[in-house]
């Protein structure tokens, strides 16, 4: 029960769009139910199995990386008692609460059924994918809402959401089916997805992470070079593409978010271009070098550009750099938590610089910034100590560490946390059946 909880609870964000799409709000917020549904199973079997509290603090290790994430927490609520009268600030505090929350029972449970977990991760990705491929809200965004049952405004938000999951889910697959032409199909099958909802950072990420992957992997990948497998996966995964292409090309919505990808894609290309390409990095830099009022001037250029998302994340990471050093006190304990769009663009809401390590360095300072360094090195310490092979759950982190480096805001990577949390706290079980683990570790010898 747990564990179908806590899947609840991971994508209950992108629940919530779909049904606020279609006009209808649950009487309470579905996060903070499965939260508290999922917080009560916990305490259930922990009162049950007659575990004492003692037991969980034998492992120092646990222990110290549980206390720095507590540490990290009471240093930004300690950041409140120096902001200015507004509202955000408190709003983030309590939404990291639920960041902590996966993190926190996985610390006090002895067992998790991650073959369960995975099973429906792997299924629920596939279901919203689904919904994503055939609403293709991205198409329907820019014509007149008044023709659509659904509003397309707020559907359109959970694709980069979605992708991150699907990124885990092409990873997981993999491992997860036992056919090996199954588990190569549905990895693709993710990984096409989400470049077809123009996720192209997503994609440049997953791509170092299946490389790591197949080197780790290597001796397994090549005893399949000479065997007729091989052959049976190329000709699956071109079987697969061709019928994705087809129900692209007729229906014009597809049609319409594929060719948008394929050119984002190609968009993107050009940031790494010289400054004589008006859509590179270079050229921006340039462009701002030559204005007096930097911020008026890089606000008015990323408006004004094709490749503005990608302009918008330097702006930012040159606004965190000079906030930063500016003053003794920003560089040492930040402006604040949640203070970014208060200092930033004077709106009290949600913004960041799309790079959690700049939004704690600019909030909690240099000390937040070390004590969440901290835990997570000791997440690496605990994987060295754990006597199965976790590779497959570390990859899941750092994809989902990474894309937290360029798009998300701290308290909006819950997926990551939980990995995070699987890697430190989860102990190996003497029962195959209800262990993932076990069969992994066999896997991967």
């Amino acid at each position: 029960m747990f564990e179908i909880l806590l899947i609840i609870y991971l994508f209950s964000g992108l629940a919530k769009s779909l049904l606020l799409s279609a006009g209808l709000q649950l009487p309470i917020d579905l996060t903070l139910l499965s939260g508290v549904l999922m917080f009560a199973a916990a305490a259930k079997d922990f009162i049950f199995e007659k575990n004492h509290l003692t037991d969980f603090f034998k492992d120092k290790l646990k222990l110290s990386i549980f206390s720095l994430l507590v540490l990290f927490y009471l240093w930004a609520l300690f950041s409140l008692l120096n902001i200015p009268d507004i509202n955000y600030p408190f709003v983030k505090a309590f939404y990291f609460l639920t960041i902590m929350l996966p993190v926190s029972l996985l610390f006090f449970r002895t067992k998790f059924n991650a073959k369960l977990f995975i099973k429906l991760f792997i299924l629920f990705s596939f279901l919203f994918s689904q919904v994503y491929f055939w609403l293709s809200p991205n198409a329907k965004y820019y014509l007149p809402q008044d023709q659509f049952h659904l509003n397309y405004i707020v559907l359109v938000g959970f694709g980069l959401a979605l992708s991150f999951k699907m990124g885990v889910a092409a990873l997981i697959s993999l491992y997860y089916f036992k056919n090996k032409i199954l588990a190569v199909c549905v990895s693709y099958y993710f990984f096409f997805i989400i470049y077809y909802m123009a996720a192209r950072g997503t994609v440049f990420i997953l791509l170092p992470v299946f490389l790591i992957l197949i080197i780790a992997e290597r001796k397994r990948i090549f005893s399949y070079l000479n065997t007729t497998l091989l052959a049976k996966k190329v000709g699956a995964l071109i079987v697969l593409q061709i019928v994705l292409l087809i129900f692209i090309q007729i229906d014009e919505n597809k049609k319409w978010t594929f060719d948008r990808a394929n050119y984002r894609t190609l968009l993107l290309l050009d940031a790494v271009g010289t400054k004589d390409n008006p859509e590179s990095i270079a050229s921006y830099l340039q462009e701002k070098r030559d204005e007096e009022a930097a911020v008026e001037t890089g606000e008015k250029l990323i408006s004004s550009s094709m490749n503005r998302s990608v302009f918008s994340r330097v702006w930012h990471i040159q606004h965190v750099i000079e906030v930063s050093t500016e003053s003794f006190s920003n560089f040492m304990i930040g402006k604040g938590f949640g203070t970014y769009a208060y200092y930033c663009c004077g709106e009290d809401l949600l913004d960041y610089p799309h790079n959690i390590l700049l939004e704690i360095l600019y909030e909690l300072g240099i000390i937040g910034l070390i004590i969440f360094l901290a835990f997570i090195a000791l997440i690496f310490i605990k994987v060295k100590q754990n006597k199965f092979v976790l590779m497959l759950f570390i990859l899941c982190a750092l994809f989902l560490f990474l894309n937290a480096m360029k798009s998300s805001s701290i308290v909006e990577i819950r997926d990551f946390f939980t990995f995070a949390a699987i890697i430190a706290f989860m102990e190996g079980s003497k029962s195959s059946s209800n262990n993932f683990l076990s069969r992994f570790k066999e896997k991967v010898k």
